[in-house]
């Protein structure tokens, strides 16, 4: 009987972890953001566990020596994790930007870790205007051209 409640609660301990989602307070609207649009858009993004923190990422961290405004970090079975910058350059903060900044780099990062989305630089035309196709490009998109085409953006990353 003893030998039966040792392998029980061995496979109890080894089947379960605990899930963790720990998100700073300054992130977390963009994070209940991102949830209600994906379900907005057909698509009910699954978040069992994440971490989102701010971090230290240095001013030119970017692969070709450019400011990273965030990244996110998938290692084996731990929880994915996205670190936000919070290094200053040139006037840059992310306290001093605005709030289409902010979703932009906070869905941009999601989209990395939630979605399994990877960066594309394909281009279309909307309204004769050659744009990014997806808010999954390389680099940070033109505010006036998210803000102006935002619903394109969103039903572009929820496919």
């Amino acid at each position: 009987m003893a030998y039966l409640l040792i392998i029980l609660s061995l496979l109890v301990s080894c089947s379960s972890r605990p899930r963790i989602i720990q998100i700073d307070p300054q992130l977390r609207p963009y994070y209940d953001r991102f949830v209600i649009e994906s379900r907005a858009h057909g698509k009910n993004a699954s978040i069992s566990e994440i971490i989102i923190e701010f971090a230290d990422l240095g001013t030119n961290s970017g692969l070709d020596g450019s400011f990273l405004n965030g990244v996110c970090i998938r290692q084996g079975s731990s929880a994915p994790t996205i670190e936000i910058n919070s290094a200053s350059i040139s006037g840059y903060s992310w306290q001093d930007t605005d709030d289409t900044h902010k979703e932009m780099v906070m869905f941009h990062e999601l989209g990395h870790c939630v979605l399994f989305r990877v960066h594309t630089t394909a281009e279309t035309n909307v309204n004769n205007q050659v744009i990014p196709v997806s808010l999954m490009a390389p680099f940070l998109l033109d505010e006036t051209i998210y803000s102006n085409n935002r619903e394109y953006y969103l039903s572009e990353l929820f496919l």
